[in-house]
């Protein structure tokens, strides 16, 4: 979804997007690890205004996905809530970066930020690509462990059980010698 810069002024701009636009349908599903069985829930608000040749952009995310747990491997749902603030421009001089990317560096809320607390992300184009944009703020907001929940158990790594629904029965292999060995030991 492009948002061109001669589009906006110092009136702000205000886009909602929702699981009836396909861009938003496609971001989410390249995003998503698994299938969610309930019908998945998809809001993103964006304002958008410009002041001068700075473009401020705030955004408000809530985004049911399907993720796959990281002990058991099954798959859950995983509720998304984030709050971002971007600016960007297309003027040279203003950039702090210098680095030439699409996408702008963006600050999580709380943010409280003014604008020295934000960095200026330069534009090769004359538009700013929103679904470029919620893609980096997804990834940043993923946990990098996800878990179906705190306890899970997780699978055996000998047989391949789910600890979850019942233990594994496969009496892990031991070695006799080296339980004796280890239950003589003692640290000092």
């Amino acid at each position: 979804m492009k948002v061109y810069l001669n589009e906006l002024s110092e009136t702000p701009k205000d886009l909602h997007y929702s699981e009836q636009d396909a861009w938003l349908v496609e971001v989410v599903k390249n995003i998503q690890e698994s299938e969610i069985t309930a019908k998945p829930a998809y809001t993103v608000d964006f304002e958008l205004r410009k002041l001068q040749e700075v473009v401020f952009l705030k955004s408000k995310v809530h985004l049911e996905l399907g993720l796959l747990c990281s002990r058991c491997a099954k798959d859950f749902g995983y509720d998304l809530q984030s709050r971002f603030q971007c600016m960007f421009t297309r003027d040279k001089t203003l950039d702090g970066s210098a680095s030439g990317a699409n996408v702008g560096v963006a600050h999580s809320e709380p943010t409280g930020a003014t604008g020295e607390d934000l960095d200026i992300e330069f534009l090769e184009k004359d538009y700013i690509e929103l679904a470029d944009v919620l893609k980096e703020q997804i990834y940043l907001k993923l946990p990098f462990q996800p878990l179906c929940s705190e306890g899970c158990k997780g699978i055996c790594p000998v047989c391949g059980q789910d600890q979850n629904t019942q233990p594994c029965q496969c009496h892990r292999i031991k070695n006799p010698a080296l339980a004796n060995a280890l239950k003589n030991f003692r640290v000092n």
